[in-house]
């Protein structure tokens, strides 16, 4: 007779790469990515399905930021049965660990995107107002320019680990046009 508050767990080496066993078998029935779960891990999250499967979406979904309810409808087109609330609660611990961008739409909504690896160095971004792209600069040269022209207009660039650019998308284009 177990005591109450303990789980017959299984071993870590019969899953693959040390996941979860829930998430073990989902993994090979919708092919979800183990560095996702690795990700995860190293972050020191629990890999649940709910967190892999918003992971997988955004990175399928970028550039374009997502937010929760567009989550919501792709995970229930995928038949990933996940509750609203448990999606918002996933939502909430990826940005909180890092794993995620947030951005604030022009509504108040907000659109959620992957943000790059830690080891990467800090990462430039083109934002659009309304929240639902993000595209990530790249270019070194570009960056020291932007640093450079910041610093010569008297901002401190040392306390700013990366510039955001707002710019308007197409979206956002059309939408103030119809609204003329």
């Amino acid at each position: 007779m177990a005591a109450f508050g303990r789980r017959n767990k299984s071993s870590s080496a019969s899953t693959p790469a040390g996941l979860d066993t829930d998430l073990a078998a989902s993994h090979e029935a919708s092919g979800v990515k183990l560095e996702h779960a690795e990700r995860l891990r190293a972050n020191r999250l629990r890999s649940t399905v709910a967190r892999v499967n918003i992971l997988t979406v955004l990175e399928n979904a970028a550039p374009q930021c997502l937010d929760a309810a567009e989550l919501y409808r792709t995970l229930d087109l995928q038949s990933a049965h996940i509750a609203p609330a448990t999606i918002y609660r996933a939502l909430n611990d990826l940005w909180g660990a890092g794993l995620l961008v947030r951005n604030w739409s022009d509504h108040g909504r907000a659109h959620y995107a992957i943000k790059p690896d830690k080891q990467s160095p800090p990462v430039d971004t083109l934002e659009c107002h309304c929240g639902k792209r993000l595209v990530l600069i790249e270019d070194r040269t570009l960056r020291e320019h932007l640093r450079s022209f910041a610093s010569e207009a008297g901002f401190d660039t040392d306390k700013e680990p990366a510039f955001t650019i707002s710019i308007a998308c197409p979206g956002c284009r059309k939408s103030r046009m119809d609204a003329w």
